[in-house]
C-alpha cells in the first residue's frame, strides 16, 4: 500500500523540481498564421526564416552560429507552407520552434548550441532580412550591435549672418551618411549609438555676388561682372562625424521611433567654386584652404517610421574662423533612411 502511494508522491516532486530547474524561455515570435517556414541546421548553427507574418509583408529572421555552406551532410532543412499557431522560443541553451503544418498537425523542433557562452546571435522582424547591422552579443533584454544608418539628402540655411550671403536654400545641399560604422547598445525601447560617419554641406549663392578668397586669407561676396552670365557660386565643407544619439522606439511592434544628441564634426575640407559664362567660355574658379573650424558640435534629432525618417541638425557654431572674416552657423533638414 505505500508504494501506491510514495510513486505519484515522488512523480510530483519530480515534476516540480523539473520546473524549477528549467531555464527560463524568451519568445521571440509568437503569431498565428505565417506564409512559409524554412529552417536550416546545422552542428553549430541554426536559421529560421517565417514569411508574411499574419498575412502581412513582415518576415521573421534568426540566426545562430555560423552556418557552414559547404557541409550539406551534417545539415537539416525543413520547409512548410501555409503554417499557424507559430511560436519561437530561446533559452540559454537551445532555441524551440512550434507550429502547426498546412495538414493541422503540430510540429516541434529544438536546437541546441554547441556552445552557449560564445556564440552570435541575430533576430530581426521586417520586410527585409538585414537592419545593416549584426549582432555582437544579446542577453534577455539588452543587445550590442554593430550598425551603419542614415543615408541623407537635406537642404541648408545659413543663421546669424555677419554679412548677409543672400543664399538659396533649395540649391544649398546637404549629403550626409551619419553612421558608416557604429556600436549601438538596445535596452528593451530604448537605444544608445556611437559611430562615425561623413558629411558634406554646400552653401550656394544667388544674386549678383560670389566667394571670393582674398590675398589676406579673408573670403569676402564681391560683386560678378556685368557681362558675366550662368552665375554660381557655392562654399563647400566636409567633415568627419562622430554622432552619439539616444533613441526611443514606440507605436505598433515599435515601428515608429526618435532619435536625438550632439554630433561633433571633424572639419577636415573646406573650398569655394565659382562658375560663370564670360565673352562666350565657360569659366569655374576653386579654391581650398578657406579657414573652416577644425572642431564644431552640432545638434541633431530625427523621427522615423520603419527605414524612413525625417531629421533637424543644428549647428549653433560659426562654420568658419574669425579670420575669415564670414561667420555664419547653419540649419539644415531633410529625409533620411536606414535606421
Amino acid at each position: 500500500m505505500t508504494r501506491y502511494i510514495l510513486f505519484p508522491i515522488s512523480f510530483l516532486l519530480a515534476l516540480a523540481a523539473h520546473a524549477q530547474t528549467e531555464a527560463p524561455c524568451d519568445t521571440l515570435l509568437n503569431v498565428a498564421t505565417a506564409g512559409s517556414i524554412s529552417i536550416v541546421s546545422s552542428e553549430r548553427s541554426a536559421s529560421i526564416t517565417v514569411n508574411k507574418i499574419d498575412g502581412g509583408t513582415d518576415n521573421f529572421y534568426y540566426q545562430s552560429g555560423n552556418l557552414d555552406k559547404n557541409n550539406r551532410f551534417y545539415r537539416t532543412n525543413i520547409s512548410c507552407q501555409g503554417i499557424t499557431s507559430v511560436l519561437v522560443c530561446e533559452r540559454p541553451t537551445d532555441v524551440k520552434v512550434d507550429f502547426v503544418n498546412e495538414s493541422g498537425y503540430p510540429q516541434s523542433y529544438t536546437f541546441t548550441f554547441s556552445d552557449p557562452d560564445n556564440r552570435n546571435v541575430k533576430s530581426y522582424i521586417g520586410p527585409r532580412g538585414t537592419d545593416f547591422g549584426f549582432t555582437i552579443s544579446r542577453s534577455k533584454t539588452t543587445e550590442w550591435e554593430v550598425i551603419s544608418q542614415g543615408l541623407a539628402l537635406g537642404w541648408v540655411s545659413p543663421l546669424n549672418e555677419a554679412t548677409a550671403l543672400n543664399s538659396s536654400m533649395w540649391r544649398s545641399t546637404e549629403l550626409s551618411w551619419l553612421m558608416i560604422v557604429g556600436v549601438r547598445m538596445r535596452h528593451r525601447a530604448q537605444s544608445l549609438s556611437m559611430g562615425l560617419g561623413i558629411n558634406w554641406q554646400n552653401i550656394v549663392l544667388k544674386g549678383d555676388r560670389y566667394f571670393h578668397k582674398n590675398a589676406d586669407c579673408t573670403i569676402t561676396l564681391d560683386p560678378y561682372e556685368p557681362d558675366m552670365t550662368d552665375r554660381r557660386s557655392r562654399l563647400k565643407i566636409f567633415s568627419l562625424q562622430v554622432p552619439v544619439l539616444y533613441g526611443l522606439n514606440f507605436g505598433h511592434k515599435r515601428y515608429l521611433g526618435v532619435q536625438f544628441g550632439p554630433i561633433v564634426n571633424f572639419n577636415t575640407g573646406g573650398s569655394i567654386k565659382t562658375q560663370y559664362k564670360y565673352d562666350g567660355s565657360k569659366y569655374s574658379v576653386k579654391t581650398t584652404g578657406i579657414g573652416q573650424r577644425p572642431v564644431t558640435v552640432d545638434l541633431f534629432a530625427s523621427f522615423n517610421y520603419r527605414a524612413i525618417g525625417w531629421y533637424v541638425r543644428y549647428s549653433p557654431m560659426k562654420k568658419l574662423r574669425d579670420r575669415a572674416d564670414l561667420g555664419f552657423s547653419t540649419i539644415s533638414t531633410g529625409i533620411m533612411l536606414g535606421f
